[in-house]
């Protein structure tokens, strides 16, 4: 049995077993977890300070009551009291030397506190920032403003008697300043120091932002040519997405390192892959995607011109794959092409020469997800690829209820659910429904994803798809991925949208960081294109009026005209295509042909029938 100091303070305690952990373990652990994952976005000390103040709360005689108690109905805040540690520094901001002769870098320092203090707030679930408008009075005038509700709950807490912050500082003071000592080899001697030294990283992310976007407003057009106001709106409003996102991604640190160590505080369930095991996998993916491709190379002189072209692009994505830094690329290259292996290899290249940590397939169509996945895992195996979608059983459901319990009692259910709702795994195929959860959407599971885009090739199959509502957000987080997450963004398809259009507000940053003329992993003359066109398509009435209706009866009779060959009539109703397979249908049911080569799509664009 175990004996527990009264002196102690606990993060987490079983009363049926007995079993605790220490406050200050669990921290370090989180903090240190999360510190090896923001390192890769240049964040590692921030990510570090976040996991050591996000429980610093349960220090507090109330809680540690809260733990052994048989009352677990009461409600005891301890997600706050780690941002009032930093509400500190933003309040007594003239105080601190380094910042009182800059007052730029004081409203970028305090804009840092506010996201560092959101995150410890958020990190037990999300809540809106903007509260309901009050009456503040400041040298005898009376005035209305929306006042933030980070600072409102703040100041509940301050306010509440029965917390005992005086305790949480001495916990700070004796226990966890010493340890950041350490940690981090005597470089700093208080919270202060740490703090400031951690706001370096945010304004490195700052300068990220104005060298990318600068080299975006400097095209060769003037920014649709937009007046300076409302290019300074634009900025202004990217700015502030960026920030949105960086919270999310800390967030999303932090809530994974977190539910991972609380899961293990008693026994170790969830252990990290072995990087040398990865990377092993990692080769023996790119050994396998090269054995595919062997069968292909005898093709090159062959009488095929098609498969000929196939191997030009194949080859083209595994030099690409070898020398791509993070960027946005395009893959355009025509359908029956082998764009979906190309992609793979690609891939492949870049997590063995490059370093990426995970490969993600993401489409729009369930149907192509599962075709493609089967021929994904047929390539490299089933080990360590994930297939997310509605069709795979224990994929998640809306209607679930979501982990954010400040004890994690249930482990067993904890440990289903970080296995469920993280895609820690070198491949993971998914929906474009599930990655823009994961890049958007407030439930538990989808931020804790978002970590694990970090470092990645995610190429993105049949991105024409996508509708025009989602564009503006689609080309920002694009942005962020590449700049901020250090990510190869591939974007797949025959028919590639036009997504740095100089007429959109919110434009996508294609090629590299510092090169933005390489985009094309493909570049395909128009000869070789040619090759690939094997069919030909014509408005049904091509002449002056080209909007001319044409009735059933004309279509009918150009199908059965045609014979045998294969046909594909584009209606913009379901109503007109069922009427014209049933009409064709019955005049050829006499017939010993089938009308096997008779297929017939709905479009949306007017009333024109494409034959």
């Amino acid at each position: 049995m175990v004996t527990i100091e009264k002196t102690e303070k606990l993060a987490h305690f079983d009363k049926e077993t007995n079993s605790s952990q220490p406050l200050i373990e669990h921290l370090v652990n989180t903090a240190n977890s999360s510190r090896s994952i923001g390192q890769k976005i240049n964040f590692a000390k921030t990510s570090f300070l976040l996991g050591i103040l996000h429980d610093i709360g349960k220090a507090d005689p109330l809680f540690q009551d809260y733990l052994q108690s048989e009352k677990k109905n009461m409600r005891v805040v301890h997600s706050t009291v780690g941002a009032c540690i930093l509400y500190k520094y933003w309040k007594n901001i003239d105080e601190i030397n380094v910042f009182k002769s800059d007052k730029g870098r004081m409203q970028s320092f305090r804009r840092y506190l506010e996201i560092c203090m959101y995150v410890i707030e958020a990190h037990h679930g999300l809540f809106d920032i903007i509260g309901k408008k009050q009456k503040l009075t400041e040298e005898k005038h009376v005035y209305e403003c929306t006042v933030n509700t980070i600072f409102s709950r703040l100041e509940d807490y301050i306010n509440d008697k029965k917390y005992s912050y005086q305790e949480i500082e001495e916990f700070l003071e004796n226990i966890v300043e010493p340890t950041i000592a350490k940690e981090f080899n005597d470089q700093f001697t208080d919270m202060e120091q740490f703090v400031i030294s951690a706001f370096d990283e945010y304004a490195s992310f700052e300068e990220i932002f104005e060298k990318y976007w600068l080299s975006i407003e400097s095209s060769e057009n003037d920014l649709f040519n937009s007046s300076e106001d409302e290019t300074v709106i634009l900025k202004f409003l990217e700015r502030n997405f960026f920030d949105a996102m960086l919270i999310r991604l800390l967030l999303s640190i932090l809530k994974t390192e977190d539910i991972k160590d609380t899961i293990n505080a008693y026994d170790m369930i969830i252990l990290d892959e072995d990087e040398s095991k990865i990377s092993d996998l990692k080769k023996e993916y790119l050994q396998k995607i090269e054995l595919e491709y062997e069968k292909y190379s005898n093709l090159d002189n062959c009488d095929n011109p098609i498969n000929c072209i196939r191997n030009k692009i194949a080859e083209s994505a595994k030099d690409r794959g070898m020398s791509d830094d993070s960027g946005i690329y395009k893959l355009d290259v025509p359908t029956g092409s082998g764009k979906t292996k190309s992609a793979i290899r690609y891939a492949m290249h870049q997590m063995t020469n490059k370093s990426k940590d995970r490969f993600f397939y993401i489409t729009a169509f369930l149907s192509v997800l599962e075709q493609n996945a089967s021929e994904i895992k047929a390539i490299l195996g089933e080990k360590g690829v994930i297939e997310h979608h509605s069709n795979i059983i224990g994929s998640n459901k809306d209607g679930r209820a979501e982990l954010e319990t400040s004890d994690m009692e249930d482990l067993d259910y904890a440990k289903h659910q970080y296995l469920l709702d993280t895609w820690d795994s070198p491949v993971v195929l998914s929906t474009m429904v599930q990655f823009f959860q994961t890049l958007l959407k407030g439930r538990s599971e989808n931020i804790r994803r978002f970590a694990s885009l970090i470092n990645s090739v995610i190429v993105i199959d049949e991105v024409q798809s996508l509708p025009i509502e989602v564009m503006y957000f689609f080309n920002l987080i694009m942005n962020f991925l590449k700049n901020v997450m250090n990510c190869n963004v591939i974007l797949c398809t025959a028919t590639q949208p036009l997504y740095d259009y100089q007429g959109i507000k919110h434009r996508m940053s294609y090629g590299s960081k510092e090169v933005n003329d390489n985009c094309d992993i493909v570049k395909l003359r128009h000869e070789e294109l040619k090759v690939f066109k094997r069919c030909n398509v014509k408005l049904f009435k091509d002449n002056e009026n080209a909007n001319d209706f044409a009735s059933i009866e004309e279509v009918k009779e150009a199908i059965i005209d045609r014979g045998d060959k294969s046909i594909l009539a584009v209606v913009n109703t379901k109503k007109t295509a069922r009427n014209i397979f049933k009409a064709t249908l019955n005049q050829r049911r006499g017939d010993v042909a089938p009308l096997a080569g008779a297929w017939i799509e709905i479009c949306s664009n007017g009333p024109q029938c494409y034959i």
